[in-house]
């Protein structure tokens, strides 16, 4: 294995001298940088301890970066090198071939790049961070048309399905008639109808792929030629910067006027500003003219909402936002970003729009958990709310879905033959399934299916289309939840606990999750004799509840957390904070006002409150 000493602290030494002014920047840094972090990343911590403006030491410190990071993966490339020689030998082919599948699978690649070559999602946050509003309208603009041209023809499919669907049904009406006559007439015309719906969905696979493709090389080509001309422009504005005195902190913090990274917030207009920050704070209120004003979505998120601010801990205390609120079901908490029939708010959902951009490949992440089936292509089988909200609208940064499940099923089936070897090992005993006897955790694995998950099992998709999050945790459950009674020993409890885990490495803050580990109530459930409703729901809020608390704390104690590298100079590191959204799916047969205020008094009576100050 390579040394772990490669990761080393490098200083960044920069003497900046202006007429009448001179001062030394010292700041340490890990190279390569942590994962998820870039150069810029440090830019807010130096101007806040050295009080330097940004264009100052902006182009020396990205090149201290490159420079470094190429000597470090160098070193890298040289030990992994050592290590394939010592492997293979003297057989050349072998190591051919094993470097060539490492090259395509991305391994071993920690900052190699070429200079001046930015990927993507680089290119990306680059312009997000520093074009003009103009700039940002037309790239929105851009997203919305190439949603459109997505939904006609998910219209035109849907459409069509349907009435060669109708065409089915009426056909298979005839031929349970008496007339055996027209028995075999009737008979081909369904064969010939199924055959027709299959052809027909086949060849609007083709063409929606075909039109992703399209629709994401043309998206990548605009990015890459606004980010240069981001680049073009902040370079000609630096040639114009005049040379000025700067001695006291006070005019080094003037002169951040003339920092590049400060032309979004400069060109951006009192009324864009106010209806950007009135579109984030209410979320809630667009979400209930997206879904309460049109029959087709008539379900509601947040229609009865209580939140909370909770201290997590005994000794070192960390801070948290919890909000319980009703849904209809799981899959409302990540509606699509636009929505037909929805002119009169476009201001609203383009900032709305804007705010996910921005955070979408940042710290600051956002996420739901769905419980899903044990397959892994349950959203496709099923075809899903879920499935149904993500091909409604352009999906432009990652794969598609079903790209994104298929991949997933061909890691469940590895994950699966792992499983097996292990478990055929002395003194194995199933982090799956701790609580079952030895007997009872084979339950005829030999005989499943390699591609099926096991009960517990978390996995995760990636989207830019939906609205205000960009992570789904799946949860993989059974019908048996709904039914039975769990303990916190319980492999749906040990999966959230995975999602937690999570979450607090990969810089997800916002959680929606369900409660009760149930999308949607059973009405059969919901009727039986045999089972108090109410006494049900809070034995399983509380479970949940205890269960939580439990987890965050053993993630805000350990410093479990994606955090700035910066070595000794660096300062501490902020503790974690999440914001935690405890979803409750309701049915029209569950007596929802009551039992809200129930397991409001209950959540109460867990965690310890932050004092209001009013109190």
């Amino acid at each position: 294995m390579m040394n772990d000493t490669l990761f080393t602290i490098k200083t960044f030494n920069y003497v900046i001298s202006k007429p009448g002014f001179q001062q030394t920047i010292s700041y340490d840094f890990q190279i390569p940088l942590a994962e998820n972090s870039l150069g810029s990343d440090f830019f807010g911590h130096l101007f806040a301890k050295q009080k330097v403006p940004l264009f100052a030491f902006e182009n020396a410190l990205n090149n201290f970066v490159y420079d470094e990071t190429n000597k470090c993966t160098s070193l890298i490339a040289d030990e992994l090198l050592r290590e394939k020689l010592a492997q293979f030998g003297d057989d050349s082919s072998k190591l051919a071939l094993e470097l060539n599948n490492d090259k395509l699978d991305g391994k071993h690649s920690i900052g190699l790049f070429s200079k001046g070559e930015l990927s993507f999602e680089e290119q990306f946050q680059k312009l997000i961070n520093k074009c003009s509003t103009h700039q940002l309208a037309n790239l929105i603009k851009e997203e919305t048309e190439m949603t459109n041209d997505v939904r006609s023809i998910v219209h035109a499919r849907d459409f069509e399905l349907n009435r060669l669907e109708k065409a089915c049904e009426a056909s298979l009406l005839a031929t349970s008639t008496p007339d055996s006559d027209k028995f075999d007439e009737y008979s081909r015309e369904l064969s010939q109808l199924n055959a027709e719906i299959r052809r027909v969905g086949a060849d609007f696979s083709c063409r929606m792929e075909e039109l992703r493709q399209y629709q994401r090389e043309k998206y990548r080509s605009l990015v890459k030629n606004l980010s240069q001309n981001v680049e073009n422009s902040l370079l000609s504005t630096k040639r114009q910067i005049p040379e000025k005195k700067m001695s006291t902190p006070e005019q080094h913090s003037s002169s951040l006027n003339y920092s590049p990274s400060c032309g979004f917030q400069q060109q951006f207009t009192n009324k864009n500003l106010k209806s950007l920050k009135k579109s984030i704070s209410c979320e809630e209120k667009i979400s209930q003219l997206c879904l309460g004003e049109k029959g087709n979505k008539s379900s509601f998120v947040g229609r009865q909402s209580e939140s909370f601010s909770i201290y997590i801990g005994s000794q070192l205390k960390t801070r948290h936002n919890v909000r319980l609120l009703t849904c209809n079901c799981l899959s409302d908490l990540c509606l699509s970003q636009t929505f037909e029939d929805f002119p009169h708010q476009e201001e609203l959902l383009g900032s709305k729009r804007l705010h996910l951009l921005m955070n979408l490949y940042g710290r600051e992440l956002s996420a739901t958990v769905l419980i899903v089936g044990r397959d892994p292509l349950w959203h496709i089988k099923q075809k899903t709310e879920f499935a149904k909200l993500c091909e409604q609208s352009a999906e432009l940064h990652f794969d598609s879905l079903e790209a994104q499940l298929k991949a997933i099923e061909e890691h469940v089936r590895s994950a699966n033959r792992s499983r097996r070897l292990a478990k055929n090992s002395i003194g194995y005993t199933s982090p799956f399934f701790p609580y079952f006897s030895s007997s009872q955790q084979d339950f005829e694995d030999d005989n499943e299916d390699e591609g099926i998950l096991k009960i517990g099992d978390v996995y995760l998709t990636k989207h830019s289309n939906l609205s205000s999050v960009q992570i789904i945790f799946h949860l993989v459950g059974d019908d048996k939840l709904e039914k039975e009674e769990i303990s916190s020993r319980h492999p749906c409890v040990a999966g959230l606990h995975n999602i937690v885990r999570l979450s607090s490495r990969f810089a997800i803050r916002n959680i929606s999750l369900p409660l009760l580990l149930v999308d949607q109530f059973n009405d059969e459930f919901l009727s039986s004799e045999n089972i108090n409703i109410n006494i049900w729901c809070q034995s399983r809020a509380e479970l949940v509840f205890k269960c939580l608390k439990g987890f965050l704390m053993e993630v805000c104690s350990s410093g479990s957390s994606c955090s700035l590298a910066g070595g000794a100079n660096s300062g501490p590191i902020q503790s974690l904070h999440f914001n935690i959204n405890f979803a409750i799916t309701f049915s029209k047969l569950l007596p929802d006002s009551f039992l809200f205020q129930q397991l409001t008094d209950l959540f109460t009576s867990i965690y310890y409150l932050v004092p209001s100050l009013n109190a």
